[in-house]
């Protein structure tokens, strides 16, 4: 990266993913991660599937993040019991399921994963700003964000920092490469 100064945030543009965003030259290092931007993003959005959104600056994609409905079956899906307890407790008994947003992928860019590159983590960034917009909107029913973290100790861990606890015990819980977690949305203060 040729530029002295770190990016400002007011710098970043945010914009949803059309034809005419090059995303050849984004790499974040995961191959998955890459390949999902350059070769599914817009098919899933032209599907409605998912939408995917990206950060730009000066027409360079610092980072993306995709996202879709979901919800959580507290009958069906492997959710330990600390949470299935939590989320009885905090809701009405009479919902077996809960309406959510799910982050289906999230990515910066090497060149701008380290703070010397961007006044602001990125990834921070747009977790705060999903909290928010989801917390805050109010335009349809939404309890909580949910990911499927890849499941290694940096992605659960930035996770876990910005809120989200794990829906299963343990790793071997699940038997794919992802861990389920959640934020509650109700504890963004509006």
């Amino acid at each position: 990266m040729s530029e002295e100064q770190p990016i400002k945030s007011s710098e970043i543009i945010l914009r949803k993913l059309d034809g005419s965003i090059d995303v050849s030259s984004f790499d974040c290092g995961i191959a998955e991660l890459n390949g999902f931007l350059q070769e599914n993003a817009l098919n899933d959005l032209e599907k409605r599937m998912n939408v995917t959104f990206v950060l730009l600056h000066k027409n360079r994609i610092l980072a993306y993040y995709c996202v879709l409905a979901d919800r959580i079956d507290t009958k069906v899906d492997p959710i330990r019991r600390s949470v299935r307890n939590r989320l009885k407790k905090k809701s009405d008994y009479r919902y077996t399921s809960f309406p959510s947003i799910k982050i289906g992928r999230l990515a910066v860019d090497k060149d701008f994963q380290s703070a010397n590159h961007c006044e602001v983590h990125l990834g921070k960034l747009i977790i705060n700003g999903l909290k928010y917009q989801y917390a805050t909107m109010g335009q349809f029913g939404c309890r909580y964000l949910t990911v499927d973290a890849m499941n290694n100790e940096r992605t659960i861990h930035f996770y876990q920092d910005n809120g989200f606890v794990p829906m299963i015990a343990t790793p071997s819980d699940n038997p794919e490469d992802t861990i389920p977690m959640l934020f509650d949305l109700a504890s963004v203060s509006m």
